[in-house]
């Protein structure tokens, strides 16, 4: 999908559709389930502050994943977009005085867990865990020349 034979504006045009049809998807579950009501009481400020959040938290950010994604590895990338609710809840906190509660501290420590577990390289080694490597290191065989032995002997 994000490979490198595909042009940007692919890309971006997938993710665009992939948006939209969620987008379209949301609004038809909550027009079935009376959803749209609390919307007949907005006014300017709630729904530049919609506007704001579908441009700004959904659309700009997805298009600068889409962005990340051709500079970097998708694991650093994913790790990004959990830390947007984190960050979303700490500015709510110091912009609007939004009340940060057990629940957010526990969320906030298991999502900064995940990430340092994803970003830290602690591979065991087998022989710690009593195995055995498929190929040593003396050996010469490369894992081209196991393959081909192992197609040989199933082929009759």
């Amino acid at each position: 999908m994000f490979g490198r034979g595909r042009s940007w504006r692919d890309r971006v045009g997938f993710l665009a559709a992939g948006m939209g049809f969620g987008s379209a998807s949301n609004a038809l579950f909550a027009w079935q389930s009376g959803g749209f009501a609390a919307t007949h009481s907005f006014g300017m400020v709630q729904w530049l502050a919609v506007i704001l959040l579908g441009v700004f938290g959904g659309a700009a950010a997805f298009y600068l994943w889409v962005y990340a994604l051709e500079r970097t590895t998708p694991t650093r990338v994913a790790n990004t977009m959990t830390v947007n609710p984190i960050t979303a809840s700490i500015i709510a906190a110091l912009v609007i005085g939004e009340a940060i509660s057990l629940s957010l501290v526990v969320g906030m420590v298991a999502v900064f867990t995940g990430i340092w577990i994803a970003l830290t390289d602690r591979r065991m080694p087998l022989e710690s865990l009593g195995l055995e490597p498929a190929l040593s290191e003396a050996s010469d065989e490369t894992s081209s020349q196991v393959s081909r032995k192992a197609s040989r002997a199933t082929t009759p």
